[in-house]
């Protein structure tokens, strides 16, 4: 019969609760929580192909190796050594700080008594029901369920305030991640999406969320001062738009007037050219041709101011439907990726076993794009930027769809994260 999982993590308290001896719980909850913590990404990232792992696991520095240490006379040093040192290493995010002292006699006892202690510690957490290999990356009701009973009696058992109350700071965040709690969250998601509340400990969380895991901020691009002229060409015309804006009070050169309107394209192109980098750069080789065209004259000058207002437009309207695959029109993401696609393959082609270039590739090329559009959209957690673990799903998902190399999946993912709709 299988265990219930609250017969689990009882056990697994139980279990803890008898080791500990009279360390304080606010100490000893630092080395159960870290024993989580390696079980965790051990089971799901040991043996993992991910193009991008949330968490690198170095050959040698996982829980099954933790395993082999028990009953070693040196356990907490190697411990330290060759299972902690070498994740910090791997993982720029973690440090030193974020893990306890498996070596530290004053907590864990010296001698035989550290050796039992930790191989004891070890032990529980090799239980066959507390496996996360086959849980999902996020929303794990396993990893949840055991991290809020585990948390719980931790705080109750502590002495201190529960604001005082929480764990090493990476491993917190990781660990937050997982159980789908944010900045703005008050409560947790399983894996059936039923919301269990986080209040029994929710100082404990709050401090950790609070301290650690931090929302980006919107990040504006450009100047709209700056940025006005091009909107305002748009909307009434070139001439209105040098009137009201560029040349209110009439004293500029023509030479003046045609530099701004150049700058202000320049920087439009350069501010979006990540949206859709093969359409940026068609615009940008039309602002050389203006650049490079004559305005000497009366009649060169507005040819020119015609010629720039055409751009300015095409800017607006951004890539056409033309020469689309009927499939994709109407769908932006998918468009700009089709037309992007041409030369992120042709760039992954390895030049030795390819005969003859592959201008366009045809119905390959929007069947990929349409692929990628459907995975991603599927499989994007949401607020994914910013957030390494889970642009690290995006990234797996692009490299598992696309089947090309690093140079190509991180091409893709570059202009996925430009496009609102992901």
């Amino acid at each position: 019969m299988a265990i219930k999982k609250s017969d689990l993590y009882s056990s697994l308290w139980a279990s803890c609760d008898a080791l500990r001896g009279g360390m304080d719980a606010s100490q000893y909850k630092d080395y159960v929580l870290f024993m989580l913590f390696i079980k965790y990404v051990s089971d799901k990232y040991a043996n993992s192909d991910d193009f991008a792992p949330a968490v690198v696991i170095p050959q040698g520095a996982s829980f099954k190796d933790m395993i082999e240490l028990k009953g070693k006379s040196d356990i907490g040093d190697k411990i330290n050594t060759q299972i902690i040192q070498p994740l910090i290493d791997a993982n720029s995010k973690l440090a030193r700080s974020d893990f306890p002292d498996f070596n530290d006699p004053n907590k864990l006892g010296e001698g035989k008594e550290m050796v039992e202690r930790l191989g004891n510690l070890i032990a529980i957490f090799q239980k066959p029901e507390l496996d996360f290999s086959q849980n999902r990356a996020d929303h794990d009701d396993i990893l949840g369920d055991a991290y809020e009973f585990l948390m719980r009696h931790f705080a109750q058992d502590s002495g201190k305030s529960k604001g005082q109350f929480y764990t090493p700071s990476e491993v917190s965040r990781i660990l937050a991640k997982a159980l789908g709690v944010g900045p703005d969250n008050t409560t947790a998601k399983t894996t059936a999406y039923e919301e269990f509340d986080i209040k029994p400990y929710e100082a404990d969380m709050r401090h950790l969320i609070n301290t650690y895991i931090q929302a980006d901020s919107a990040h504006v691009l450009g100047d709209l001062e700056t940025l006005s002229l091009t909107d305002l060409i748009i909307k009434t015309g070139i001439h209105d738009a040098i009137a009201q804006k560029l040349n209110a009070k009439g004293k500029m050169s023509r030479d003046s007037i045609a530099e701004g309107i150049i700058n202000n394209v320049r920087k439009t192109i350069i501010r979006d050219r990540l949206t859709d980098p093969r359409f940026y750069d068609e615009m940008s080789k039309l602002l050389d041709d203006l650049i490079k065209q004559k305005r000497d004259d009366t009649e060169a000058y507005e040819e020119f101011l015609r010629n720039a207002e055409v751009l300015v437009k095409k800017l607006a309207n951004g890539q056409s439907d033309a020469g689309v695959p009927h499939a994709l029109q109407g769908n932006r993401e998918a468009t700009v990726l089709y037309n992007n696609l041409i030369s992120i393959l042709q760039a992954d082609v390895d030049e030795l076993q390819v005969a003859e270039p592959r201008p366009e590739y045809g119905d390959e090329r929007a069947q990929m794009a349409l692929r990628l559009d459907i995975a991603i959209k599927a499989q994007a957690p949401a607020g994914w930027r910013g957030d390494q673990v889970k642009e690290s799903v995006v990234l797996n998902t692009i490299h598992r769809t696309l089947g090309k190399g690093r140079e190509a999946t991180l091409a893709v993912f570059d202009i996925v994260k430009n496009q609102a709709g992901y």
